[in-house]
């Protein structure tokens, strides 16, 4: 167990939190709505009413109260990681990965200040753990941390390497540089993963339906390209070996609204291009672990689909080797200074990211 002094390089998994109780529930989208649309703290209030909370968030909140907390997941995935990156870069270590759940941000802040003020520290990376980059997620997650180092530190000298990313912490002798990875679903591990779990069940279905869900707003157009990119990239893989096409859903988050591209208007066009009988298995392409749109929204969906079955991802990503060594992977290229060129686009959602980060 390493002492929070002893640590020179603190990775951060960050990730938004799946509530236990419709109470719980009903605060967590108040406070999503208030992040995607920048509503002011006075207002917050206005938000959070009992209609947030509809028969589609009941049941994924009472299916989520048989299962292991995603907390208790991702934080044994974090583990399992900083083991393997300890042990491929021990020049950056002592290494300490630790999951960071989003709820609101005074808790986002106490964990922030419990982890941070290390004399030791002296690099800090944010790690959003959504492949495909939108506003609505890896952008708000970006921006409350971002917000906080504003708030809590002040930039040190920079150097041309590494513009903005120094931030020492007023009053004291704590400095550390800081950066993200915020942009990896070209990383072949994504591709590679996937691959592994519809090669196993390749005897299972004649054609595949990629689903991601439907997310609006800033980075929307980006986001689909990026997701389609990643379909295009498991099909090679495949060899192209059966019909494919992409569909897209409504989220656990989301109202429950018709989308044009949507998973039952686009299976219903896809079942007509398609041999009577065919099977055809529905990949859920932007997860690598389960949540409630894996166990909830998208069974609901399915299983009014005749000849359509669910590829589910593993309930714990810590069991799949590919996955820890990918981030491994991901984690020492980003120590080592290996840029992506995804990396250095811009991370905002309504408004500009404070420029706390590194640019790589």
């Amino acid at each position: 167990m390493l002492r929070r002094n002893d640590v020179k390089t603190k990775l951060f998994l960050l990730y938004f939190e799946q509530p236990r109780s419709e109470f719980y529930a009903r605060e967590h989208l108040a406070e999503r709505a208030r992040l995607f649309y920048d509503v002011p703290d006075r207002l917050k209030g206005l938000l959070n009413t009992p209609f947030l909370v509809n028969d589609r968030v009941k049941r994924c909140v009472d299916r989520y109260g048989k299962k292991t907390s995603l907390e208790e997941t991702i934080a044994k995935f974090a583990n399992n990681i900083q083991e393997r990156v300890s042990t491929i870069v021990p020049e950056f270590g002592p290494i300490d990965c630790q999951s960071l759940s989003y709820s609101n941000e005074e808790s986002l802040r106490k964990e922030l200040n419990d982890s941070l003020n290390s004399e030791t520290l002296n690099r800090v990376i944010f790690l959003p753990l959504y492949p495909h980059f939108h506003g609505s997620r890896t952008g708000i997650l970006l921006n409350r941390v971002a917000d906080y180092l504003h708030n809590k530190t002040i930039q040190g000298p920079s150097t041309s390497d590494e513009k903005d990313s120094l931030r020492i912490i007023a009053g004291t002798s704590v400095s550390f540089t800081v950066s993200t990875i915020h942009r990896w679903s070209d990383h072949p591990f994504l591709t590679n993963f996937w691959y592994e779990q519809l090669s196993k069940i390749r005897q299972d279905y004649d054609a595949l339906l990629f689903v991601a869900p439907n997310l609006k707003g800033k980075h929307s157009q980006l986001y689909r390209q990026s997701v389609w990119a990643t379909c295009e990239r498991i099909m090679a893989e495949l060899d192209f070996a059966v019909p494919y096409d992409l569909a897209y859903f409504n989220g656990w988050n989301q109202w429950n609204l018709p989308i044009i591209d949507g998973l039952s208007l686009k299976a219903r066009h896809f079942s007509k291009l398609l041999p009577n009988e065919k099977k055809v298995a529905i990949v859920p392409i932007t997860s690598f672990h389960s949540t409630f749109d894996t166990y909830s929204i998208l069974p609901d969906l399915v299983d009014k689909m005749e000849g359509y079955s669910l590829v589910q991802p593993p309930e714990d990503p810590s069991n799949s080797t590919i996955l820890v060594n990918g981030f491994a992977e991901l984690i020492k290229n980003h120590l080592l200074g290996r840029r992506n060129a995804e990396l250095r686009l811009l991370c905002n959602t309504q408004s500009t990211t404070r420029k706390v980060f590194a640019p790589r």
